[in-house]
């Protein structure tokens, strides 16, 4: 009967060993060919064998085949195992690759597995002869090994190599940079191409936009600057190294936003710097307006424009603290931030100079009032200093009169004391003519 060639191992560069399925009783003959199916030569006469190391070879340059013969000694004959053949295997390293190479006859096999560190790396059908492994990861060591599958379960195994990957690609460079400034500082967030991963970033600032040196690191894609100063006319920049010791090249040069502002009376205008750090630049900038409480009330589009002029009546809001949000042309892209300004408006007090207390239903009172007062104390003197009139109760108005009866035409001193929506607290006063004249 026919024995059986089960696996085929090449031990080292020097010696490869079959393993057999054999009958006893019977005279084998192992033979070998190299770097072919044929021509054969007899190697060793064997009994009852289940396995053979064979010598002084040279598997990586050559690879060899190898079958069994049943010899029957009566009719001079030999009927023959199945052929397999050993893979002549080599690693090549290159940058971002491993490649894998192979050589041998090809005749059975149906398919061939890549083994890597031990494991199966991947199964390709029929009989290839090379293998380029790119799901690696740089300075990294990897071992493989080739092992050809023929019908039957019959496995012939390679020699195993070793080699440390490596990538001597540039990474791209951090082009889309957000900066927002905090009362702790100027934070910058910045994006990170999904097919580098580099342990650290250094973050780099420059006075005249050109001439840039080292700030800080970080190991996340977010950093603090706490020195910030707002006003200050500096320049940053990301660059990495990645994971493969490869630097990067220089990053978007970033500029926060700055803002200014001027307040005359109570309109108050705002210009600001227009933000640098986004790779398609800015889609539009948002005035945010901030109540005393630091609650967010009021946005208003401003555009691409970098000015603003806010001269909306606000009754409501005597302090008010404003900030610029940049939104990117881009999506997925965190905004930006400018510093924030606070302004307080002043309560401006209104009053009549003069008034007529005739009962013709006008300008019979007189009244302290204006914008943003939350309380107000009002006393009101004759030229002697005698008190005709005081309220505390915001709105209430004097009619002219004194315990009841009407007060003589004069000039008469008013003193307010008035608290404002901001929490100030002061006094204004003046004069006021009271005229009787008949209706």
């Amino acid at each position: 009967p026919a024995p059986t060639i089960n696996k085929l191992t090449t031990l080292d560069k020097a010696q490869i060993q079959p393993d057999f399925s054999t009958q006893p009783h019977i005279q084998y003959r192992l033979e070998i060919a190299v770097n072919s199916s044929g021509p054969f030569q007899q190697l060793a006469n064997l009994y009852e064998p289940t396995s053979y190391t064979t010598s002084n070879l040279n598997a990586e340059l050559n690879y060899y085949c190898s079958r069994l013969g049943a010899y029957d000694v009566c009719n001079g004959v030999s009927t023959y195992s199945n052929v397999v053949c050993s893979p002549k295997f080599n690693l090549n390293i290159q940058s971002g690759v491993n490649q894998l190479t192979w050589a041998t006859a090809n005749t059975g096999i149906v398919s061939t597995e890549v083994e890597r560190n031990g494991a199966t790396h991947t199964v390709i059908p029929g009989a290839p002869t090379s293998f380029n492994d790119i799901d690696i990861e740089c300075k990294t060591n990897y071992c493989y090994r080739v092992i050809n599958r023929y019908a039957g379960g019959v496995r012939s195994e390679s020699l195993e190599f070793c080699g440390t990957s490596f990538n001597i690609e540039t990474p791209p460079a951090i082009t889309n940079a957000s900066s927002v400034v905090t009362s702790e500082g100027l934070n910058m967030e910045w994006i990170q191409d999904p097919g580098s991963s580099p342990t650290e970033y250094n973050i780099l600032f420059s006075g005249d936009g050109e001439n840039f040196i080292n700030l800080g690191t970080s190991p996340t894609t977010e950093f603090l600057y706490k020195g910030y100063l707002p006003g200050s006319d500096f320049s940053y920049r990301i660059n990495y190294t990645d994971e493969c010791d490869n630097k990067s090249p220089e990053g978007i040069i970033i500029k926060p936003i700055h803002m200014t502002g001027t307040m005359d009376n109570n309109i108050v205008t705002l210009n600001w710097t227009a933000y640098e750090g986004w790779n398609n630049g800015v889609s539009e900038y948002i005035i945010e307006k901030y109540d005393l409480k630091g609650s967010l009330y009021r946005s208003v589009n401003a555009g691409i424009s970098t000015t603003y002029v806010d001269d909306e009546a606000d009754p409501d809001h005597q302090f008010v603290t404003y900030r610029i949000r940049a939104i990117a042309n881009e999506s997925g892209i965190t905004v930006s931030a400018s510093n924030s300004l606070n302004f307080i408006k002043d309560s401006k007090i209104f009053f009549p100079t003069a008034f007529s207390p005739n009962g013709d239903q006008l300008n019979d009172h007189f009244f302290v009032s204006g914008q943003f007062i939350v309380k107000m104390a009002l006393s009101i003197f004759n030229r002697w200093g005698e008190l005709m009139f005081t309220t505390d109760k915001k709105g209430q108005t004097w009619d002219g009169t004194f315990n009841g009866k009407p007060v003589a035409e004069d000039a008469y001193i008013w003193s307010a004391q008035v608290t404002d929506l901001a929490g100030r607290t002061y006094k204004e006063s003046g004069t006021v003519a009271l005229l009787r004249r008949k209706p």
